[in-house]
């Protein structure tokens, strides 16, 4: 049995099918990628016709709508197909493709929606972007390391958090994937696997959150063995060589208490 959301969600479908002025409708958030929770709501996204967002949106979220419940405990978004190619205005590029990663077009009479979804989630990725990602995680990881061994252990912690951040952005970027929110990155790891990945999906996630639980350094340098490695595969090679000899021997052989 639904709730009285669900029921409404139905009812707005069929009202986008028989709506003229509405030419598609999809799902954002967890309910869009198929991962809800009993506390996701609705992030519904109404595309119409040019020109006839504002009546459209009225007509669904106005008061004397049969919506209008819905709408105000639930996201309705209503854009025509010019504003949902640069929605939302404050977001761009590669930062919100994850957000349109694996939606689907619930109604698509144009044949075009879908096809906006799946522009909005590809990545822009070239050489330098990557390069510049490798540049960061390989910078905060020395800095952790460099706390350690002068005895800044919370400066360690600091920096060895910042520098997982920057590796699970830069793991999914070498498979010119988006990175996932939090919530998502073991569903994403375990259903969507990285093939360039040369170690297990287990073992990945072991080591980062000893990281993050410690700056275990003997979990750091693990892991920048598994960014080197995959760099030099992709032949960016140079980016992590520019560190110089001295560097990357620190990194690659400090052991805490040395």
């Amino acid at each position: 049995m639904g709730t009285k959301d669900d029921d409404a969600f139905r009812a707005l479908c069929d009202e986008a099918e028989r709506n003229p002025s509405i030419i598609g409708m999809f799902l954002g958030g967890s309910r869009g990628k198929g991962r809800p929770t009993p506390h996701s709501d609705y992030d519904v996204y109404v595309v119409v016709k040019d020109g006839l967002a504002a009546e459209v949106e009225a007509s669904l979220r106005g008061e004397s709508s049969p919506f209008h419940e819905f709408s105000k405990g639930n996201d309705v978004i209503v854009l025509d197909a010019a504003g949902l190619k640069i929605y939302p205005p404050w977001g761009h590029g590669d930062d919100m493709a994850y957000d349109y990663l694996r939606l689907k077009a619930l109604i698509d009479k144009s044949g075009i929606v879908q096809g906006i979804l799946d522009e909005k989630a590809k990545m822009h990725l070239n050489a330098d972007i990557l390069n510049a990602k490798i540049d960061a995680y390989v910078n905060f990881f020395y800095r952790s390391l460099k706390c350690v061994r002068d005895g800044y252990l919370l400066g360690a912690r600091l920096e060895a958090n910042i520098s997982m951040g920057i590796l699970i952005d830069l793991l999914f970027a070498f498979h010119d994937r988006p990175s996932p929110y939090g919530k998502y990155l073991e569903w994403e790891l375990e259903a969507f696997p990285l093939e360039k990945l040369p170690i297990q999906i287990s073992d990945l996630l072991i080591n980062v959150k000893k990281v993050w639980d410690s700056a275990d350094v003997d979990a750091q340098r693990y892991l920048f063995g598994v960014v080197e490695r995959m760099s030099r595969d992709a032949g960016l090679h140079a980016q992590i060589d520019s560190w110089g000899e001295e560097p990357l021997r620190f990194m690659r052989d400090f052991e805490f208490g040395l």
